[in-house]
């Protein structure tokens, strides 16, 4: 019996139009995302030969007015312009020159000499994180995480290619929607598949009324059948977005290195540590699991509460995007109680992990462990709401209302 419940389920959930119009949805945009956005994207590492030619002709003619005019000395303001510009217009060619014959290493090594010595103004005092509240922080932030990204390349005996030092490499485009707002699209995709999941049956109620197995049990299939739906969907599409970008960028390696920032008192690179990509991947999908199921048993609780797909979305993705309502820079706290022990926190899942959420709002206390901790605990909560609603609103209640 179970077995032909379980049949019946999958076909629904399966040949449902609702369903399927949302994974075209899907689909559509994962395309539109591999081949159209990413390549839209500027990256502060970003390389055009072009207008770096273009900038070394301009700096070079400046040059040569100071050679003519004798004016290459120190000045008293300004310093040693004349050796700074030769500095960096020798190191600039010879990161041309290992661009144009694809040496990305040596490019590399060029690259973080010249950032390490001279070129930390490409990234502090200009115009990155302009709209952030503290932008000198997140700056400094972003120029220590990309000397140790650099390096850490440089310390493998993996190829080096643009497409890494850019970061559009599938694996490290897969890190960057782990650790941004994309993330809830993930999640979402539970919400939606399971918003009805128990709602539609009030279309075959002579079916299922009778259907000999215990009320609770046939909840269960349900949310089961429907997470398993969602999750083979997820799966399918970050399994084409890796096959798209990869065709188009490279795979990347799952041994490449991530900063993280772990005292969040002092500055320098010195104060960093590096996880593979491997084990931000593995943690995330720990906590992708557990997030999820947290959604589709809450959906399921709704559904037997409203019995109304409406509200069952609205609720479940109020909860999902509610952090974006209470959330800034400078808030510690939401009705006296701490960021950390709310669930809400560790939706942003690469970012509970890596620490930037810590690094945010300037606290320690966010992290992998706390984050199991909270969101196993919010489970048990929905569980035992839902086994003991589901006691209350039986199967007659549930589909003679």
């Amino acid at each position: 019996m179970i077995r032909s419940l379980i049949k019946h389920e999958f076909k629904l959930t399966l040949t449902s139009k609702k369903n399927l119009l949302f994974a075209s949805l899907l689909g559509i945009l994962l395309i539109i995302y591999a081949f159209v956005l990413i390549d839209h994207d500027t990256h502060p590492e970003s390389f055009d030969p072009e207008a770096k030619q273009f900038e070394l002709n301009e700096i070079e003619a400046q040059q040569e007015t100071r050679r003519q005019t004798g004016n290459t000395g120190i000045g008293g303001m300004s310093g040693p312009v004349h050796n700074n510009m030769a500095y960096y217009i020798n190191t600039h060619q010879k990161q041309m020159r290992a661009f144009e014959n694809d040496n990305f290493r040596r490019y590399t090594v060029h690259r973080l000499d010249y950032l390490t010595t001279s070129g930390r103004t490409e990234y502090v005092g200009g115009d990155l994180f302009m709209e952030s509240p503290i932008p000198g922080k997140d700056q400094q932030h972003l120029y220590d995480k990309t000397l140790l990204r650099l390096q850490s390349y440089l310390n493998q005996d993996h190829t080096i290619n643009y497409s890494m030092l850019t970061e559009n490499t599938a694996l490290q485009q897969l890190q960057k929607l782990l650790s941004n707002s994309f993330v809830y699209i993930i999640i979402f995709i539970f919400i939606f598949i399971s918003s009805d999941a128990l709602t539609r049956d009030k279309h075959h109620k002579t079916l299922l009324q009778g259907f000999p197995t215990s009320w609770y049990l046939m909840l269960n299939v349900k949310s089961f059948i429907s997470y398993a739906y969602a999750l083979l969907l997820t799966l399918g599409l970050i399994g084409l977005g890796l096959v798209l970008i990869s065709s188009l960028y490279g795979f990347g390696h799952l041994d490449m290195q991530i900063p993280i920032k772990v005292n969040f008192e002092m500055l320098g690179i010195e104060h960093y540590e590096m996880i593979s990509i491997s084990e931000l991947l593995l943690k995330s999908s720990i906590l992708l699991i557990i997030i999820t199921l947290i959604f589709n048993r809450l959906n399921m609780w709704l559904s037997l509460v409203s019995r109304n797909v409406g509200i069952v979305l609205f609720v479940s993705t109020f909860f999902l995007i509610s952090e974006i309502i209470y959330s800034s820079r400078t808030t510690r706290e939401l009705f006296g109680i701490e960021l950390q022990y709310f669930p809400q926190t560790y939706f942003d899942v690469g970012q509970s992990i890596t620490f930037e959420k810590n690094f945010l709002i300037n606290v320690d206390n966010i992290n992998f462990q706390q984050g199991i901790t909270v969101l196993l605990i919010t489970l048990f909560i929905i569980e035992i709401l839902f086994f003991l609603t589901s006691k209350w609103i039986t199967r007659q209640k549930f589909f003679q209302t």
